[in-house]
C-alpha cells in the first residue's frame, strides 16, 4: 500500500512492515527515529542488505530467535534492493507480530520488484521520499531557530535554504552548525552567517571528531591534510570535541560494573543518533573516566588559546590531536 509521506508519522501505529526509498535521506532518518522512540522495548538490529545476502542463515537466526532481554525486535535494512524480495517475502510470510521491519532503499524506480510488491500488499506500507520544497525546509529553519531563541532574518533563512539544494539533511547539518558556532549568542547577521556556511562540511568535522575518538590515527591525519580548514572550522571542531568528549564521560559516569552500555547508550538523553550508537559505544570502550575529564580541561584551553593565537590555528590543533593518540597527562 502506497502511504503519502505527510501521513506516515501518524500511520505509524497501524503497520510493522515498511518500504521507505528515495532522495530524501533526512527525512527517512527522522522517520526512523520516531519509530525507534515509539518502539522504546524493542531489540534494535542495524543490517545492510549485502552483508545479510552473504550468509542468510546468520540473518534468519537474529531475526527468529528469542531475546534474553526483549520480546520486540526493530529490524532496518539499508541499502535494500530488488534481491532483498525473496527474504522479505520469506519474513513477511511468517506474520511475525512482535517484529517491525524497515526497508531502507534510495531511489526505486517502477519497475522494481521489491517496490511493485510492497505497493500492492494492503499490510504492507510503501513510503515514497522525495525532495522537500524550499517552503518545507524555510518553514523547519524558521522553526528551528524559534526553539533556540535565535533572532535571525528572512533574507539569512533564504540563503541557508538555497544552500541546501532541497536536502533535510543538509539543512540540519548547517543549522546545527550555526547553533555550535554562535554558542550563547542570540543573533546571527549576515557577515557571521558568511563566515559559518562558506567553512568546511560539518561531516567532514564530525568524522575527524569521531575517528579521533576511536583514535583511528591515520584517518583523522588522512582528513586534516585533504582539508584546507579556516580557523572558524577549528572553532566548531574544538566545540564538537567538546561536546562528544563530554557525552563520553557522562555516559561512563552511568555505567556500573553490571550495567549494560547498550542500555545506556539506547536511553541517554538527549538521544544518540541511532547510526552513531555503536561508534560511541566503541568510542565509550577506549577511554577512562580521568582520560575524559583532562581531555575537558585540554579542550577548554585549546579553544583559548586558538582565539588568542589565531595566526597559528593549525599548529594549535595539530598539537591539541596528538593528545588523543598519546598517553593523556596533566
Amino acid at each position: 500500500m502506497i502511504i503519502k509521506t505527510y501521513k506516515i508519522k501518524s500511520a505509524l501505529q497501524e503497520n510493522n512492515f515498511y518500504l521507505f526509498y528515495g532522495e530524501n535521506t533526512g527525512l527517512k532518518e527522522e522517520v526512523i527515529l520516531e519509530i525507534k522512540n515509539k518502539s522504546p522495548d524493542s531489540e534494535y538490529l542495524n543490517y545492510y542488505e549485502k552483508d545479510i545476502l552473504h550468509d542468510p542463515n546468520l540473518f534468519y537466526e537474529d531475526i527468529f530467535s528469542k531475546s534474553f532481554f526483549n520480546d520486540k525486535k526493530l529490524i532496518i535494512i539499508k541499502d535494500s534492493s530488488d534481491k532483498f524480495l525473496e527474504i522479505a517475502k520469506s519474513i513477511l510470510e511468517k506474520g511475525l507480530q512482535d517484529l517491525t521491519l524497515v526497508l531502507v532503499a534510495d531511489n526505486l524506480d517502477k519497475r522494481s520488484k521489491l517496490r511493485g510488491y510492497f505497493e500492492k500488499e494492503k499490510d504492507l506500507y510503501c513510503v515514497p521520499f522525495y525532495k522537500d520544497e524550499n517552503s518545507t525546509l524555510n518553514t523547519l529553519t524558521i522553526n528551528f531557530f524559534n526553539k533556540e531563541k535565535i533572532s535571525i532574518s528572512q533574507e539569512l533563512i533564504n540563503i541557508i535554504v538555497s544552500k541546501c539544494s532541497r536536502d533535510r539533511k543538509n539543512l540540519l547539518n548547517e543549522l546545527n552548525k550555526i547553533k555550535l558556532f554562535l554558542q550563547d549568542k542570540k543573533k546571527i547577521d549576515k557577515f557571521t552567517l558568511s563566515k559559518i556556511i562558506n567553512l568546511a562540511d560539518d561531516h567532514s568535522l564530525s568524522e575527524i571528531v569521531d575517528n579521533t575518538l576511536l583514535k583511528n590515527k591515520n584517518q583523522v591525519s588522512k582528513m586534516l591534510n585533504e582539508n584546507d580548514f579556516v580557523f572558524e572550522d577549528m572553532i566548531i571542531l574544538i566545540r564538537s570535541f567538546l561536546k562528544n568528549i563530554k557525552r563520553l564521560l557522562n555516559l561512563k559516569a552511568q555505567l556500573g560494573a553490571k550495567d549494560n552500555i547498550n542500555e545506556i547508550i539506547q536511553n541517554y538523553k538527549p538521544p544518540i543518533f541511532w547510526k552513531d550508537k555503536e561508534i560511541v559505544k566503541r568510542q565509550s570502550e577506549l577511554w577512562e573516566k580521568s582520560e575524559l575529564i583532562l581531555l575537558i580541561k585540554k579542550t577548554n584551553d585549546t579553544e583559548l588559546m586558538l582565539k588568542k593565537n589565531s595566526q597559528i590555528y593549525k599548529q594549535i590543533i595539530g598539537n591539541f590531536i596528538n593528545n588523543f593518540f598519546e598517553r593523556v597527562n596533566n
